[in-house]
């Protein structure tokens, strides 16, 4: 079973590719991201997932954005973490 960081990288990573199949703006750091870079940034955010939000917008039209935020707490998820 993979660790808990590895899980997260490579559901960050899909979302970036997604998000970039869908017209979004991905930055070439975000593509380019290794796991070890990754780990290290993630390390210096407290391994909180909830500051490895991205925010991004449209391609085509720059007032259509988007933001995937990942909660801290992964057993429920709902509307509370993202008031918090």
């Amino acid at each position: 079973m993979e660790d808990p960081i590895t899980r997260f990288y490579k559901c960050r990573k899909t979302c970036c590719e997604m998000l970039e199949d869908r017209g979004y703006i991905i930055t070439p750091r975000e593509k380019m991201e290794n796991f070890a870079t990754f780990k290290e940034q993630f390390e210096e955010n407290e391994k909180l997932r909830s500051r490895m939000t991205i925010i991004t917008s449209h391609k085509n039209d720059a007032n259509n954005k988007i933001i995937v935020y990942f909660a801290d707490e992964t057993k429920k998820t709902g509307v509370k973490p993202l008031r918090e």
